[in-house]
């Protein structure tokens, strides 16, 4: 379930990103279609003069017809849509270029190319899958065959010679819009997989901080407790061992052999004992970093 879930979110963000590609595909091919589109009006002039004021009010509505969809493009919530806007776009001047074939002298040899430019451009601007591109070019020639069969010209050799070549465009711009689309996906997964990693590290890397933090607190708790265990032992230490030293002094009067002796022990493992609290507490002054050095002249032989 995990993994089908995971698919489906890597799914739905691959898809809103060509989604943006799509858009701004769409928007960048507005831009250069429509002056390209206009300027191309001067072959019409020279190869069709007596076509001419047809051919450029087609251009005229053609170019229209881009400015409203690059308009819509900047439109919020239109991203979801880039894919149709851009069928759109390549079916406008498909469509057009169409029609200017079939009224054309001997279909045009000029706008028979620029409909194979514009098959072409399809599977190389576009971010689609095969479905889309199959839509869009099937418009196209769909559009082609109408105009002209509505003027009886399918017989034409030349007709069927454009036909054959049409075909063969289609086909290679299917299967270009098809590698297309499984490099772009796998190039997206990669990412997609390397984003979750980082993620993933991310957050692993501020569990660690979270750890280290807490093994610190706990590092300063024991030290501390150390230092607080080890001077509330000392105090009643220095009780015990001043009494003792007072024995052995004799202050309290004489002692018996027997009685000095086991003073004498009893003194001996106090101050070990004293030893080892003292060491204990010059550990946590060091670990805490307040350890002073005391310096003094010594023989280093010696030593």
């Amino acid at each position: 379930m995990k993994l089908q879930a995971d698919a489906a979110v890597m799914l739905g963000a691959f898809e809103k990103e060509n989604h943006a590609v799509a858009n701004g595909r769409v928007r960048t091919t507005c831009m250069l279609g429509i002056p390209l589109f206009l300027l191309f009006g001067v072959m019409d002039y020279l190869q069709e003069p007596e076509m001419f004021s047809v051919f450029v009010t087609l251009r005229i509505l053609g170019s229209s017809m881009l400015v409203i969809i690059f308009a819509s493009t900047f439109l919020r919530g239109v991203q979801p849509f880039a894919n149709w806007l851009g069928t759109l776009v390549f079916g406008t001047l498909g469509v057009i270029l169409a029609v200017m074939i079939s009224t054309a002298n001997h279909f045009g040899h000029m706008y028979t190319q620029g409909l194979f430019l514009i098959l072409i451009a399809v599977s190389l601007i576009m971010p689609w899958r095969v479905r889309q591109s199959v839509i869009t070019q099937t418009l196209i020639y769909g559009s082609y065959i109408f105009f002209n069969a509505s003027t009886g010209r399918l017989d034409d050799p030349v007709f069927l010679n454009n036909n054959f070549f049409l075909l063969t465009i289609i086909t290679l711009s299917l299967t270009s819009t098809h590698i297309s689309y499984k490099l772009r996906f796998n190039d997206f997964r990669s990412r997609f997989s390397l984003t979750e990693v980082n993620t993933v590290l991310a957050t692993s890397r501020e569990q660690l901080q979270m750890a280290y933090q807490q093994l610190r607190d706990l590092d300063q708790a024991k030290s501390q407790f150390f230092a607080n265990v080890s001077h509330e032992l000392r105090t009643p230490l220095t009780l015990i061992l001043a009494p003792m030293e007072s024995l052995l002094k004799g202050e309290l009067g004489a002692l018996s052999d027997m009685h000095r002796r086991h003073v004498e022990i009893m003194h001996q493992n106090a101050m070990r004992l004293l030893k080892q609290i003292n060491t204990l507490l010059d550990l946590a002054k060091l670990d805490a970093g307040r350890m002073e050095l005391r310096y003094r002249a010594g023989n280093l032989s010696a030593f």
